[in-house]
């Protein structure tokens, strides 16, 4: 199970608990805002994945000219630099943290779950 199936079945399972609309949205807009960004920002398999990524493979709707320049940046960065997780990489790059968001939530969300360990959760919850 991949985190956004299981964001997906957590969001269901409230529904089917009755919870209102109003909850729904907002635990569902802390887990894609917050959670799976960070999520990827600690998960120490994105990195390489990063690296290997190319501004053609993204889907469409993640294809925009912020996302290139967090991908140009990451790439002329890890030349030099290997980067045991993002955190590190936009503590040197503040100002893009903004324009990787999607990237983030996209990767994150294709992460399998059993995949995820207590240290990398922990560091998340504590973000």
């Amino acid at each position: 199970m991949t985190v956004q199936q299981a964001v997906q079945a957590y969001l269901e399972h409230l529904k089917s608990s009755g919870y209102s609309y109003n909850d729904r949205a907002r635990k569902a807009r802390i887990l894609c805002r917050w959670f799976t960004p960070a999520l990827a920002l600690y998960h120490p398999a994105i990195p390489s994945t990063i690296a290997a990524l190319s501004v053609s493979e993204l889907p469409a709707a993640e294809e925009t000219e912020q996302s290139s320049l967090f991908l140009k940046i990451f790439h002329n960065d890890s030349v030099s630099v290997t980067y045991l997780n993002l955190a590190v990489f936009f503590e040197a790059h503040p100002e893009i943290l903004d324009s990787a968001t999607s990237i983030l939530q996209c990767l994150a969300g294709r992460l399998a779950v059993k995949h995820i360990s207590e240290r990398v959760g922990k560091q998340v919850l504590g973000y």
